[in-house]
């Protein structure tokens, strides 16, 4: 399973997302939600006398959402973001890097995009941040 499938499932655990919802993965048609990748970030890089390098990374993805009810997806796009704060804090979400208490996933400037057709489209920035361990092996390349 990749990192963007674990990312997805998560984001569909979410208690408020209706069953049955699908999330498309890079794209988003209408009345579809999408979630989109922005890169990797190497934020830090530290090298120990042995070789092995430890790197700090963040991933931002962008998650749409269309809206399904005139009011309310206001409330949801905010009830959202703290569901995923806590399950971070809690240690609930997915793990991408090395060091798990390490891990920081978060969703933050939620806000309504643009109208689609009859209903409007919301966006909120979900943000990864992890370490990956990388080992000098018995060659000398890691």
């Amino acid at each position: 399973m990749t990192d963007l499938d674990k990312l997805r499932d998560f984001l569909l655990s979410y208690p408020q997302w209706e069953k049955g919802r699908l999330l498309y993965i890079d794209r988003c048609d209408e009345g579809k939600d999408g979630l989109f990748p922005q890169g990797v970030q190497e934020l830090s890089r530290k090298t120990d006398v042995l070789g092995n390098q430890e790197v700090r990374y963040r991933v931002p993805f962008v998650l749409y959402r269309s809206g399904v009810e005139e009011e309310g997806d206001a409330a949801w796009l905010l009830d959202f973001q703290k569901w995923l704060a806590h399950m971070s804090i809690m240690g609930k979400a997915p793990v991408f890097g090395d060091v798990p208490r390490a891990e920081t996933l978060r969703a933050e400037k939620g806000h309504f995009d643009k109208v689609r057709s009859s209903s409007g489209l919301y966006a909120v920035t979900v943000t990864a941040e992890f370490t990956k361990i990388y080992k000098e092996d018995t060659y000398g390349e890691n």
